[in-house]
């Protein structure tokens, strides 16, 4: 190919022309002064040899019998592989009106005959110089293109990472993590399915914890394959490897072969580890063509990097998170009976009270006192005490049938019972049943004037929050009934 108007590289020539004196001429000129020259002497042998190996620049006869030479440059210029060959057209027509006509069908110049050498030799270089500028140019503008869809896609990549790091940095839920990666990464590599894939050791299998999957058909069978631990494509899972298909018949198991057949060099495993550990890994499947690129390998393990780092974060903050609900759960707790405290009764007695007098609904309460409970200290010893406390608050706790029931001690030997969406009857039910299991217990209580045994006295009262009361009316009332309940001589329940 003619590389540059000013070096040594001989520009291949075509010349067509039915005239063979005119046709050895042109050849002899042309060769004497540094060109390779090729010549043929119809148009539609110029076709056929143009199509076979096109030249670097044609000299085209106008006047032929066969195919005219404007018939030949239309058809040259309607064809993609030879429209930007330049053609310089030889006649001896000098009509402004063939001009124009060699001009319109695609002529690059014109020459007319009889020829003047140095103007053969000068239009010639011309029109070389022409297409080498043309084609710098066009290398040119492909680079700059290359150059920015290299630069678009890093920062397509770049903006994906991003927004990946983000998710880590902005979420602690490892969910939305996962999602915005196998996402970002699918839609960037416009891959067929990204999952990331959990490896359990216990179980010596494999699972997809989030997945991307635009590509239904796909889908059914890869998730075909990875259920089972008979297929290549889990066994080279296991192994961690970066896997791509190059070559469907070396398939070597049997069941693998639809699915590479369908979807050639598709699959790409990256491992995420974790404390040292293989965690799972990143699984990008894609069934273009094209084989993964070192850039895109390179993104896929830095994404996996970031993904040890979000699982590292999400098991410190589940740990932290456990911590803090064991101090919660502490913190509401009555250390003794381990029945909800004084603090967790006040909290939601007054969430109880506002969330009922929004919806005006009734709410209940219970106050229970251990009858004769101090004779019981002195007789017995406070260990003794300790345990008839947690005996009693455990059998009030499994009398409540209700998840929003709660029996929290209220102080001393003193128990207190919220009952929300309860009316009077049904709470004088429920401190009935508390009453009669206690006293089931058969806990003996020898000092005491009453039965021999431990026994409860209970205080009920109920209302629908009224909007200008707080809830200390509901506890007075309650404990106005308790009062009731032990000056008619204990182990019953009151109403107030």
């Amino acid at each position: 190919m003619y590389v540059s108007p000013n070096s040594g590289s001989r520009a291949d020539l075509l010349v067509i022309d039915d005239t063979l004196a005119n046709l050895r001429l042109l050849v002899n000129l042309l060769r004497e002064n540094g060109y390779k020259v090729r010549a043929v002497s119809n148009g539609y042998e110029a076709l056929e040899t143009i199509q076979k190996s096109p030249p670097d620049l044609i000299l085209l006869d106008i006047l032929m019998p066969d195919l005219s030479g404007y018939e030949v440059c239309k058809r040259l210029k309607l064809d993609v592989n030879t429209q930007d060959i330049p053609i310089i057209f030889l006649s001896a027509l000098s009509d402004g009106l063939d001009k124009v006509k060699a001009f319109t069908v695609g002529g690059s110049d014109y020459i007319t005959k009889p020829f003047q050498v140095e103007e053969v030799l000068a239009r010639v270089k011309n029109q070389l110089t022409i297409q080498w500028h043309k084609k710098q140019l066009q290398l040119e503008i492909l680079e700059r293109e290359q150059a920015q869809e290299a630069l678009r896609v890093q920062y397509q990549r770049e903006q994906a990472l991003n927004r990946v790091i983000r998710s880590i940095r902005n979420s602690l839920e490892i969910s939305t993590v996962f999602s915005t990666a196998v996402t970002e990464i699918g839609q960037l590599l416009q891959a067929d399915w990204v999952a990331i894939v959990q490896h359990f050791s216990q179980h010596r299998s494999w699972q997809p914890i989030v997945e991307y999957f635009p590509n239904s058909d796909l889908a059914k069978l890869v998730n075909a394959k990875l259920s089972s631990p008979r297929y290549l494509l889990t066994e080279r899972l296991k192994l961690l490897q970066t896997f791509c298909v190059e070559n469907p018949q070396e398939i070597l198991d049997e069941f693998n072969q639809d699915l590479v057949e369908q979807y050639p060099r598709i699959w790409l495993q990256i491992p995420v580890y974790s404390d040292g550990e293989v965690w799972g890994s990143l699984s990008i499947v894609r069934h273009h063509s094209v084989p993964w690129s070192e850039t895109d390998v390179e993104l896929a393990v830095v994404v996996t990097d970031q993904l040890a780092i979000a699982i590292g974060q999400s098991q410190l903050y589940q740990q932290l998170h456990q911590v803090n609900q064991e101090l919660e759960h502490l913190a509401n707790l009555d250390g003794l009976t381990q029945v909800a405290n004084r603090r967790r009764f006040d909290r939601v007695l007054e969430q109880e009270w506002l969330r009922l007098r929004r919806e005006k609904l009734p709410l209940s309460l219970i106050l229970a006192d251990i009858d004769y409970f101090k004779l019981y200290n002195d007789t017995y010893g406070h260990l003794a005490g300790d345990d008839c406390l947690r005996q009693v608050a455990q059998t009030i706790h499994q009398t409540l049938k209700r998840p929003a029931d709660v029996v929290a001690r209220y102080g001393g030997e003193e128990f207190a019972v919220i009952l929300p969406n309860t009316s009077l009857p049904g709470a004088l039910q429920v401190a009935e049943h508390i009453r009669q299991a206690v006293f089931n217990l058969q806990l003996t209580h020898q000092a005491s004037p009453g039965k021999g045994v431990i026994t409860l006295s209970l205080g009920v009262s109920s209302l629908i929050p009224p909007m200008d009361e707080e809830q200390q009316i509901l506890i007075q009332k309650a404990d106005q009934a308790l009062y009731k309940a032990k000056k008619q001589g204990k182990n019953i329940v009151c109403k107030l």
